[in-house]
């Protein structure tokens, strides 16, 4: 362990040591546990699974290889993952997060924050915000509200959203968006995504592509979109839409709804399959034998 802001090292090579005035550290191939100072610092981890955190100062916390724990603290800092899955903390102030290669996890914490998840399938946790977080997977849009407040976030493939009521769109990839509590908008826009409301009457939008809509507790609205969607209602009394293509609709325990729109009166076949404890509502139309409950 290398400790800059105590001055002293621990464990193996750096025990006994004693630090002043040093402002950078190099880690070994070993798992490190590498602490900055006040000071503007460069840490890179190295081989090993790293821990790594800094005080003040702009700094730059490299984790290199290895599943690495890495904390920015305060100020705007740079962090970058490498390769492993790694978990990283923006901390205060306007950080700049690169996950890199990996399945890694990221809390930009507070600041207006630049989070890259890079390879690998990455997940950007909000689920300690003190309020509701609206963000849009794109690399240009900037979040608004509690901990997204400023953030721009792009190459992520799962958010989880806070306790109160969220706005998160997903990319073009396949994402997994998590409401978490509160009345949530999810949307998926392009991509085969997987939607899960969880507590709230959430409104799920699957959008393009094959999507899995799940509302979970509260009186959810999950419309399917194009794609051969599967949508589950979950508790409570829900509605759903599954759009165009087969979809499968399961509307869970309570008194679900699934409507099927029209433009106009005339036979309408349908391949969906939908579960028998739905109450199907249309426009008077005759609709097909393909349709089954």
């Amino acid at each position: 362990m290398v400790d800059l802001a105590a001055g002293v090292g621990q464990f193996a090579d750096a025990a006994g040591d004693t630090y002043d005035g040093i402002e950078n550290i190099l880690g070994s191939a070993s798992a490190d546990t590498l602490i900055g100072s006040a000071a503007a610092n460069l840490i890179e981890g190295a081989d090993g699974d790293d821990t790594i955190s800094s005080g003040a100062g702009d700094d730059t916390l490299r984790g290199g290889a290895g599943s690495d724990s890495i904390d920015g603290g305060l100020d705007n800092d740079q962090i970058e993952g490498g390769l492993g899955a790694d978990t990283l903390t923006g901390g205060a102030g306007d950080d700049q997060i690169f996950g890199e290669d990996g399945n890694d996890i990221v809390n930009g914490d507070l600041g207006a924050d630049i989070i890259n998840g890079g390879a690998g399938f990455d997940r950007l946790d909000y689920s300690t915000s003190q309020e509701g977080v609206t963000v849009i997977i794109d690399g240009a849009s900037i979040g608004i509200g509690g901990l997204a407040q400023g953030d721009v976030i792009s190459d992520v493939e799962q958010i989880v959203g806070s306790i109160h009521a969220d706005d998160i769109t997903g990319s073009t990839a396949a994402d997994l968006l998590e409401g978490g509590q509160g009345n949530d908008r999810l949307s998926g826009a392009i991509g085969n995504d997987t939607l899960q409301g969880q507590d709230g009457n959430d409104v799920l939008l699957g959008g393009e592509g094959d999507d899995t809509l799940e509302g979970g507790l509260g009186i959810d609205t999950l419309e399917g979109g194009l794609g051969n969607d599967v949508l589950r209602g979950g508790d409570d009394n829900d509605l759903l839409d599954g759009g165009d293509g087969a979809d499968g609709l399961d509307g869970g325990a309570g008194i679900d709804t699934v409507t099927y729109a029209v433009s106009a009166p005339g036979s309408r076949s349908t391949s969906d399959w939908v579960s028998p404890r739905l109450r199907l509502a249309w426009p008077p139309v005759t609709l097909s034998p393909m349709l089954k409950t």
